[in-house]
């Protein structure tokens, strides 16, 4: 089933990411939308900074919430327990990957009912001679060259 109300998900945008960022993000979500059942940005995962034992507990919180990594979109398809973490990028560089990578063992870790999570980084571009390195990874690189305005 597409994703629902995509046009008002659109029409809001991707939250949390840079403007470039974002429309790559409504790019990527134009191309796949009825792929998914629902999408959702900026998720965070697993545990957060561990505090000292007694601090309060809005400390611990506080500071959970706010070191947890967090994944730009995720998509989910209900019918065979997957998802899609994506990972957005103006220009893709090696970075990219060791984010995707970690945030699928966090969400793996955090939603063990998954059987299948698709890494996948999209990006206006990407440094040239690193697409090799996301094949041999298994993560899956999507360009969308048009969806940021060249700079001046």
């Amino acid at each position: 089933m597409p994703i629902p109300n995509i046009d008002q998900i659109l029409a809001a945008g991707v939250t949390g990411t840079t403007q470039a960022e974002a429309a790559v993000g409504k790019a990527w979500l134009e191309k796949h939308w009825q792929e998914w059942d629902r999408v959702e940005f900026n998720v965070p995962m697993g545990p957060g900074v561990t505090l000292w034992p007694g601090a309060p507990d809005y400390v611990v919180k506080s500071a959970q919430a706010s070191t947890k990594p967090r994944a730009d979109i995720i998509v989910w398809r209900n019918q065979d327990r997957s998802a899609a973490i994506v990972e957005l990028k103006q220009r893709i560089g090696g970075a990219a990957l060791g984010q995707v990578i970690t945030y699928a063992h966090l969400l793996q870790a955090d939603r063990p009912q998954l059987v299948q999570v698709y890494r996948i980084v999209a990006g206006a571009s990407i440094l040239e001679g690193i697409q090799p390195v996301f094949d041999h990874a298994g993560v899956s690189v999507e360009l969308f060259p048009l969806a940021v305005p060249p700079s001046s």
